[in-house]
């Protein structure tokens, strides 16, 4: 019934199809329509299995024959392992719920050791943050200090110029004086 009303869509679309928005030259019309028709086997197919009064296995067989690529609904029959064979389908739910508890509690062991770790990285980069601005603190004083060196230098090149002045204006008087001294004094007293 459900796939008679889709093919009755698809019969208004294909009249008018900007009522369900789609182009005419849209390859979705074509695709949708394909769709349908597959449906539409597979629902003669499901009705056909359940009126044969057969064997249950081959009306089962007839049900999962067939199918998409896809592995939907009509594909191949999976495999029965030597782990789920023997147990019914309450034991595969309780198992399969054990299974997602410890999945469950092995993603919160995870989730606990990512928060530790976002936690350290993000104390590391405060730790980085503030070691750059001792660093760049330590950069100004050192310029600042380099700057005092050199004036101070330049300071001391003055002061030894004029020294190095001063001592000999000292000299050139006291030979001045000597001088004066030498002529002032009587030539007897030689």
């Amino acid at each position: 019934m459900f796939v008679l009303n889709l093919c009755r869509h698809i019969v208004v679309v294909c009249l008018d199809p900007a009522v369900f928005c789609v182009s005419s030259t849209d390859r979705e019309l074509d695709r949708r329509q394909d769709m349908l028709s597959n449906l539409f086997s597979r629902q003669k197919q499901l009705n056909m299995a359940f009126q044969q009064e057969s064997g249950t296995d081959t009306s089962r067989g007839a049900l999962f024959q067939g199918g998409d690529s896809r592995g939907g609904f009509g594909g191949s029959r999976p495999e029965e392992t030597a782990y789920t064979r023997g147990q019914t389908n309450d034991d595969l739910r309780m198992q399969h719920q054990v299974m997602i508890e410890e999945q469950d509690r092995g993603l919160e062991a995870l989730s606990g050791a990512l928060s530790r770790q976002k936690e350290i990285g993000l104390a590391i980069g405060d730790e980085v943050e503030y070691q750059n601005e001792i660093i760049d603190d330590l950069g100004n004083r050192v310029d600042r200090t380099n700057e005092r060196l050199i004036k101070t230098t330049r300071t001391v090149r003055k002061v030894n110029m004029k020294a190095s002045d001063t001592g000999l204006c000292c000299t050139v008087a006291l030979l001045l004086v000597v001088i004066i001294v030498v002529a002032a004094i009587p030539k007897s007293v030689f």
